[in-house]
């Protein structure tokens, strides 16, 4: 293997560990939008029973059972629009998908890399540069995307996703990451 091609190998490298992140990140962003979802239809349902069983209380009088269940009512909701608050789950998911966008673009460079590389318009020193490049911005998405981790189900969705065909690799790539 030459100097030329073992970059090669790495630049295929660290575009399978950008496309891995980028699903990563992704897959968190869409979970985390999915629980803020749902808390959020869950709070609104809650808020709309209360407010009828509220207009109900001002307009008759209700059985002293419907009163707690009014204040229980209340109280689920309120924790539930707090937990929301607290959580962030929003804010957290747009950076997961500024994190995955990130990935996404030094993926795509890599690709480009690899495609002047075989059309003969790279000399080696100058895709070694270029890679170089790459692994440093690689690295420092990296570093950004410890203020929003993934979790273990976010790395399987990706490696199901990739054995499915979601994403365009070959099995050299995906095997030089033990993938």
């Amino acid at each position: 293997m030459t100097t030329y091609d073992a970059s090669r190998a790495k630049l295929d490298e660290l575009r399978v560990d950008a496309l891995y992140g980028k699903k990563q990140h992704f897959n968190a962003a869409d979970r985390k939008q999915r629980c803020s979802m749902r808390l959020g239809i869950a709070a609104m349902m809650i808020n709309t029973i209360l407010c009828s069983l509220l207009f109900g209380l001002a307009s008759s009088t209700f059985p002293e059972e419907m009163k707690w269940i009014g204040a229980a009512l209340a109280l689920v909701s309120t924790g539930l629009t707090g937990l929301q608050t607290f959580l962030n789950l929003q804010k957290d998911a747009e950076g997961h998908k500024r994190i995955a966008n990130r990935f996404l673009s030094i993926s795509k460079e890599c690709g480009r890399l690899s495609a002047y590389y075989q059309d003969g318009v790279y000399l080696p020193e100058e895709l070694r540069k270029q890679l170089e490049s790459l692994a440093k911005e690689y690295d420092q998405v990296c570093m950004d995307a410890e203020l929003f981790p993934t979790n273990k189900q976010d790395y399987w969705k990706a490696q199901r996703g990739f054995k499915s065909g979601e994403e365009s690799y070959t099995k050299k790539e995906l095997k030089s990451q033990g993938r």
